[in-house]
């Protein structure tokens, strides 16, 4: 496939390490785990001050908690959505005091029982409660049928953890769920995000045939890492991921900030059913989304992976929009503006992919030469 064009910038640029900071902490790149460690948290003595530019918009500078608080509402009274405190889980971790972190997240149960489940991961900066404030996924949970016999389904959004993160052109730290530290059965947000989807199948209020990731931004780029794993690969209970719908998101095996040593070697493969909606104009660059595209269909097959590039009014387009229309304000608020109405295309890909009783195991790829995300 030959190296893309942002490999050969950071090859004349000298990149190749993650920033002295990181080295000082002991924390390196490689190509089986990605980081040799998990994103270290924020902290009061370990402030979070390289942010995520979002946090400006709140005059936020620094973040010294491990995990915001998320609020499972929007709006009031019965004009509203309240689905009351968040849950909480218990978390067995090898990177906590006493081996547990309580992690949280909000779920929205309909009645009845053996639901499609939809797990929706917020983006950089967010929290849980975003996917009631700028989605329409709430109120569609409540009639939209992902079976032919229930109505509604379950949707449960995770609170990431507050992460110091590897900067690029801009910061990147806050809240993000960790899809850098690769040692899958140890990462601390996939073990949140099994025990999670464990208890609810347990349950019975869960179908185990129909879990299915969704998210935005980095929060897509984690449901894309979770459920190409988890595909083939069960969570503790043996449940699976079934298919992914997610919006502006790239390839999550590849490098971690400007450092290419952290791309697997070899990436985890066959892929589940996976459709991505980007923009034409993004921060996320379209070039790079077009080549871990590609890099799917060769892997999953053409049927299997569903691209949907549109533009900011969310019409769909052919190409990448041109360097001179594509601004850094233009995609940047294309970037924050989740695509509500091609919510329903997503769903339909979700219903149309249960769990296929018949896919196959696990068979890691080799990894295609891109970088970004």
């Amino acid at each position: 496939m030959g190296l893309t064009p942002l490999v050969l910038a950071l090859s004349v640029l000298g990149a190749g390490g993650l920033p002295d900071d990181w080295v000082a902490r002991g924390i390196t790149c490689n190509s089986r785990t990605g980081l040799s460690h998990p994103p270290p948290l924020c902290a009061p003595d370990d402030k979070c001050t390289d942010l995520f530019p979002s946090y400006a918009i709140y005059g936020t500078s620094e973040v010294t908690e491990e995990q915001h608080e998320a609020t499972c509402a929007r709006g009031f009274g019965f004009l509203g959505k309240d689905d009351g405190p968040p849950k909480e889980i218990n978390v067995p971790t090898d990177f906590a005091p006493g081996g547990v972190r309580k992690r949280k997240y909000c779920l929205y149960e309909p009645r009845g029982t053996r639901l499609p489940l939809v797990i929706w991961f917020h983006g950089s900066s967010g929290s849980a409660g975003n996917v009631y404030d700028i989605t329409g996924l709430r109120d569609k949970a409540e009639t939209w049928r992902l079976d032919d016999g229930n109505e509604g389904f379950l949707l449960a959004t995770p609170q990431s953890l507050n992460r110091h993160w590897p900067p690029r052109v801009i910061g990147e730290s806050g809240a993000k769920h960790d899809y850098i530290y690769r040692d899958w059965e140890k990462n601390e947000d996939f073990r949140f995000v099994d025990r999670m989807i464990d208890e609810l199948v347990a349950s019975g209020k869960a179908d185990p045939n129909r879990i299915f990731v969704t998210g935005w931004s980095n929060g897509c780029i984690f449901s894309m890492a979770y459920g190409i794993v988890r595909y083939t690969t069960p969570t503790p209970a043996g449940n699976r991921v079934a298919a992914i719908a997610g919006f502006s998101g790239v390839d999550p095996f590849t490098a971690v900030g400007i450092d290419i040593g952290c791309i697997l070697a070899e990436y985890p493969k066959p892929n589940p059913p996976l459709m991505l909606v980007s923009k034409d104009c993004d921060v996320i660059p379209c070039f790079l989304v077009e080549t871990w595209v590609a890099w799917l269909r060769s892997s999953g097959g053409e049927e299997n992976t569903n691209f949907l590039l549109i533009n900011s009014n969310g019409d769909q387009v052919s190409e990448c929009a041109g360097l001179t229309s594509c601004d850094p304000a233009t995609a940047l608020v294309n970037h924050l503006a989740w695509p509500s109405s091609r919510e329903d295309e997503m769903l339909q890909w979700l219903k149309a992919h249960p769990l296929d009783a018949t896919a196959p195991g696990p068979g890691p790829g080799p990894s295609p030469t891109t970088t970004g995300g």
